[in-house]
């Protein structure tokens, strides 16, 4: 084998090693995206405030009535009591793309802001490299703060860490209390980013493009089906996303390829435990010739139980492996025809589930499209890692098969 191919397999081996890594950074959260529309535009905001000015002429002024905005959220803050059992963290993220930052001093750039509401756990994380994180009721406030990552910093204030400076955004300045590291993915349109409290924009002169409901799931119960149905009364017309079953279809090729090659060292030691079989039936066989049987015994009961002791660990490990091959099938149930041998069942099957993937709008989230992306990385990867080393693997069967019968 040519050290070419050889070094092509440990590049292909590395690669394949950080997608995993990269699949497995993904949280496990269930999200719920949809169109915020009219729920978190400006023109309530306006509304109500044509509305309080006409009860200031009024002998008696009136309370300002609530924003759509906030009567959203009165309801999503039903929902998640309802759901508190199942799911027990729950946000939300508006995401306002192409969003324009901009600094007293003139500078500006484009980037994504995020609104955020809602439990801490079931929010994205960063490293902090300065200041603070967003405090946990702050983001059920609307006292205009904002974290920012590093590149936004940089380009923005010309400064690593501008804590207590303030930008504008939609009219509504904000002041830097956070700077984050944070490392662009293969699912982010934008490389700067900012997170405030969602309810310091309401009101604000641009309307996000996205609205993500994610909630961080209990372990066991009906969590997938009741957290769906509850947000899709919220709000219809959504998109359901479960990145847990995400991640585990992008590592269906990864997974594909462990389990094979787990079948190719298996089928090694298969061949290895052939020999000391015929080896210990060769020695019982010798012994009996030499000596009594009573004297030979002890002898043969070791051998019988190192034989047995070397077949059960082997169809152990069968088992484990075949039963990690076939749980997508438990993973997809979807997938799996109500009668498998019948052609009409297959194909029902097949075009129920395209059907659903070949909508021609699709809402989608940051974590949704990096999932996405590393799917067809991997199976890429994993089809040459197991094409350019195939040849590898048959010598060595060859050399193993070779070896075993010169001893």
């Amino acid at each position: 084998m040519s050290i070419k191919r050889l070094g092509l397999l440990i590049a292909l081996g590395i690669f394949i090693a950080f997608g995993a890594y990269s699949i497995s950074k993904v949280p496990k959260h269930l999200e719920y995206a949809f169109l915020p529309s009219i729920d978190m535009t400006n023109s309530a905001a306006q509304a109500a405030q044509s509305e309080t000015s006409q009860g200031e002429q009024e002998e008696k002024p009136k309370e300002k009535p609530p924003t759509a905005l906030e009567n959203r959220l009165k309801e999503l803050s039903l929902v998640k009591k309802e759901l508190k059992d199942s799911v027990p963290s729950m946000a939300l993220s508006c995401y306002y793309e192409g969003a324009t930052l901009s600094h007293s001093s003139g500078s500006s750039l484009q980037g994504q802001v995020i609104g955020l509401w809602g439990d801490v756990d079931a929010m994205e994380r960063s490293v902090l490299l300065a200041g603070r994180q967003l405090y946990p009721d702050e983001l059920f406030s609307s006292r205009p703060v904002a974290v920012i990552d590093e590149k936004t910093a940089v380009e923005l204030f010309r400064d690593g860490a501008p804590i207590d400076r303030a930008f504008s955004f939609a009219g509504v300045e904000f002041k830097v209390v956070g700077v984050i590291r944070h490392r662009r993915t293969a699912g982010e349109r934008w490389a700067c980013r900012a997170m405030v409290p969602l309810c310091a924009l309401d009101g604000a002169n641009q309307n996000p493009t996205l609205a993500v409901v994610s909630g961080a799931k209990a372990a066991g119960g009906r969590a997938r089906s009741t957290f769906f149905s509850k947000l899709s009364s919220f709000r219809e017309g959504g998109a359901n996303i479960d990145l847990q079953k995400e991640r585990d279809r992008s590592f269906l090729p990864l997974r594909l390829t462990v389990c094979l090659l787990l079948l190719f060292i298996l089928l090694l030691i298969w061949k290895l435990i052939k020999f000391v079989l015929t080896f210990f039936i060769r020695r019982t066989r010798t012994g009996l010739q030499k000596r009594y049987f009573l004297q030979e015994f002890w002898r043969i009961a070791l051998r019988t139980l190192a034989s047995l002791a070397l077949l059960g660990i082997w169809f152990f490990a069968l088992y484990l492996v075949l039963q990690e091959l076939i749980k997508p099938v438990l993973l997809f149930p979807e997938w799996v025809p109500s009668v498998p041998v019948e052609p009409k069942e297959i194909g029902a099957a097949f075009w129920h589930n395209r059907s659903a993937n070949t909508a021609l709008v699709a809402l989608r989230t940051p974590n949704s499209l990096l999932l996405s992306f590393w799917l067809s990385v991997s199976a890429a990867l994993c089809t040459a890692f197991g094409l350019i080393s195939l040849p590898l693997l048959t010598r060595i069967k060859d050399a193993w098969t070779a070896w075993l019968k010169n001893r």
